[in-house]
């Protein structure tokens, strides 16, 4: 039987960047046919918080889902503006309040074996390794993003580090890691709403 809360305010001591040095996130984006946002992260402490932003949920008006910045953009407004990014970058204070505003799944051994697979030198590879355009288009298919958020402690920040990238835009980052970390974690699946 699987246990899950919704975290509170009072649990937020447990997010800090040392507790979370990175964080695995698996989601699904699309605004064809109507706003579908949904996903989970996965901490080093093997939790798996998941999340679905609802049909009614207003992006522009609302500051409940904060949103990874690609790197080097200057208006603050188009956070707001999902961008298939290959980098980008949240604050730790905005990621913290994504997993509060997420549901919560105690530690699976399962997960928390998986977690101890991430060294530094996967990450340093991951940074350095080209993502690979495929240049498969596919229309109103939306986009299902992996992506792995390292902390960088000199500039207090969480990059973003794009894993692959499949449905409207196909990429793939070619790390030797890529394909290990992917099937460790697992990625996101298309739901149908009936």
């Amino acid at each position: 039987m699987v246990t899950k809360h919704i975290i509170t305010n009072d649990s937020a001591d447990k997010f800090s960047t040392v507790k979370l040095p990175f964080i695995y996130q698996s989601e699904f984006y699309s605004i064809a046919w109507g706003t579908e946002h949904y996903g989970f992260f996965i901490d080093p402490q093997g939790r798996k918080y998941n999340y679905r932003l609802s049909k009614d949920y207003r992006y522009a008006i609302t500051d409940k889902w904060k949103w990874c910045t690609p790197t080097g953009m200057v208006d603050p407004m188009q956070k707001t503006v999902y961008e298939p990014e290959e980098d980008g970058e949240i604050t730790p204070a905005e990621l913290f309040e994504n997993l509060t505003n997420s549901v919560e799944y105690k530690p699976w051994f399962g997960y928390k074996k998986k977690t101890n697979i991430i060294t530094e030198e996967m990450i340093a590879d991951l940074l350095q390794s080209p993502i690979e355009d495929h240049e498969d288009i596919a229309c109103d298919a939306g986009s299902f993003t992996n992506s792995l958020y390292v902390y960088d402690a000199e500039i207090d920040i969480y990059k973003r580090i794009l894993l692959s990238m499949d449905g409207d835009i196909k990429k793939i980052n070619q790390s030797i890691y890529t394909y290990r970390i992917l099937s460790q974690f697992g990625t996101q699946m298309l739901r149908y709403n009936i």
